[in-house]
């Protein structure tokens, strides 16, 4: 089992998770989670590094996160996010979309095959519904490809 120091880690993710908001306008995480996170930060529990638990002490403040813009540490904090967070935020949002995307021609591509099957509208309705369909669904699957 790996052992860790709770207010290390905590002191870390909400550096990444303001770093990635103040810096690169992205939210990793929603209000409410940096919110609960933020109240968990003990300024007084001491990490056993002096500059950081000091830096801490005097400039963090758990209702903002433009603390960071004075983090002394701030290079190890954009290598962190880069490793091991940077695909998190907009990249997840964007395949989400390319999904729904994706589905949505998918699902025009059945009303046009059940216009066809169960209603007596015009052929062409039916089979442009389906073309759209089947155009839609092909657009997102090679966005979704790209996106891997």
């Amino acid at each position: 089992m790996v052992s860790y120091n709770k207010e290390i880690r905590n002191r870390i993710l909400i550096s990444v998770y303001a770093y990635a908001y103040e810096f690169l306008n992205e939210s990793l995480i929603d209000d409410y989670e940096y919110d609960k996170l933020a109240q968990e930060i003990d300024v007084n529990v001491s990490t056993n590094n002096m500059m950081l638990d000091k830096f801490f002490n005097d400039c963090y403040v758990s209702y903002s996160g433009s603390w960071i813009l004075k983090h002394p540490e701030i290079e190890k904090i954009v290598e962190i996010y880069n490793k091991y967070f940077k695909k998190w935020g907009a990249n997840k949002m964007n395949m989400i979309f390319t999904l729904l995307y994706t589905l949505s021609g998918l699902i025009l591509f059945i009303m046009g095959l059940l216009a066809y099957v169960q209603t007596d509208l015009n052929i062409h309705i039916s089979l442009i519904l389906g073309l759209v369909g089947v155009l839609v669904f092909i657009v997102g699957a090679i966005r979704m490809n790209e996106d891997n």
